[in-house]
């Protein structure tokens, strides 16, 4: 299997092995299935698909409100399949969010095209979720060493020098500078005058 994780969220079970034949012929990972709006919105939540796919006819909780609900939280795109007279209200209503509306009933052809619609949005979104954790943690990482720096100048030792055996010692001992900063502010590596950091 390749592709996105899909959840189906439809009152008729019917609904989703059709679906889920359909889905697993096109080499999609179907994740799980629900009946009910709610059951989904609480399981879903724990346990994350990347693409919900969601009717609109649920009786116990809205599917256009439980699509904005999955938006709104960032839990994971959504392909809401509505009635022809709810199209222009739930396009407009989803128009900020990462989700595709669809006529009932939903065309295979135009589900596989929302699909792949929003697996590549769903792979721009978790690229750039990961480039914001690596300035994060550049960041971080500049923070301790600048700290390191200025524990270790407060002995009298200039700021190229304590960086330059900041990084000597995170290569000598193969760990990340960051580690090594902060075992200097919390005591376990110290500066001496004739070995830099021990």
């Amino acid at each position: 299997m390749y592709g996105p994780k899909i959840s189906l969220v439809f009152a008729k079970e019917e609904t989703h092995r059709l679906l889920e034949h359909a889905l697993n012929g096109a080499g999609y990972e179907i994740f799980n299935a629900y009946t009910s709006g709610t059951e989904a919105l609480r399981n879903l939540r724990l346990s994350p698909p990347d693409i919900a796919i969601i009717d609109y006819s649920l009786a116990d909780l809205n599917g256009l409100r439980l699509c904005r609900i999955l938006c709104e939280e960032n839990i994971c795109a959504c392909v809401l399949a509505a009635p022809p007279s709810e199209k222009g209200h739930c396009i407009a209503e989803l128009d900020l969010y990462s989700a595709e509306v669809l006529i009932k009933p939903v065309k295979r052809e135009e589900l596989f095209v929302a699909l792949e619609i929003l697996k590549k949005s769903v792979d721009r979104i978790q690229k750039l979720e990961k480039e914001v954790q690596r300035l994060r943690d550049q960041a971080k990482t500049r923070i301790f060493v600048d700290i390191a720096k200025g524990l270790i100048m407060k002995l009298g030792v200039d700021e190229q020098t304590a960086y330059t055996a900041m990084r000597k010692a995170s290569m000598d001992l193969r760990t990340p500078i960051k580690d090594i900063a902060l075992k200097i502010i919390d005591g376990r590596l110290k500066w001496t005058d004739t070995d830099g950091i021990k």
